[in-house]
């Protein structure tokens, strides 16, 4: 169980502190969230072409997951290369999102066909990235968030982050 609890707070970690932190660098986080709560000329390139996508992924399947969130934890992850890779002692990471490649397929991506994956590899795609990867990072979120509920962990600011805005 104290194992769970650690695993849960290292998700927690990582799935929010790059968040908040650049949220803000980006000026905050908002109620809104639209793709307009979203300074465009403030973010990279990419991320600017990207919004509609990531405003109608987190609208239809996330909403609870402002947009500016997303900007952020991409930033945070690969700084919106989408060709980013790093390697580790899962089989490295790639993409916007720099998932290892059992997750990327947790996601529904395809098997990467070498590693790193090939600049056709669906992962290295910014709009297919987006659409596989907006909606897992969501669940992991749920999970985390399920979790504290039913255990009662005291998350000192958490709560108000989890909370839908």
């Amino acid at each position: 169980m104290r194992g769970v609890c650690i695993a849960g707070g290292v998700l927690i970690a990582v799935l929010l502190l790059p968040l908040i932190l650049i949220a803000t660098v980006l000026g905050g986080l908002t109620a809104a969230t639209p793709a307009t709560a979203v300074n465009a000329s403030a973010v990279p390139a990419l991320a600017s072409e990207q919004l509609g996508t990531i405003s109608a992924v987190t609208a239809g399947t996330c909403p609870e997951l402002p947009p500016v969130w997303v900007v952020a934890h991409v930033e945070a992850e690969s700084g919106w290369d989408p060709a980013a890779f790093s390697r580790d002692v899962n089989g490295g990471a790639a993409g916007l999102y720099q998932l290892n490649e059992a997750n990327w397929r947790a996601a529904g991506g395809a098997r990467w066909p070498s590693t790193p994956p090939a600049a056709s590899s669906d992962i290295l795609q910014p709009e297919v990235h987006l659409h596989r990867a907006i909606p897992w990072i969501c669940n992991n979120l749920r999970i985390v968030t399920a979790h504290l509920r039913v255990t009662r962990k005291p998350t000192g600011v958490f709560p108000i982050l989890l909370t839908p805005i």
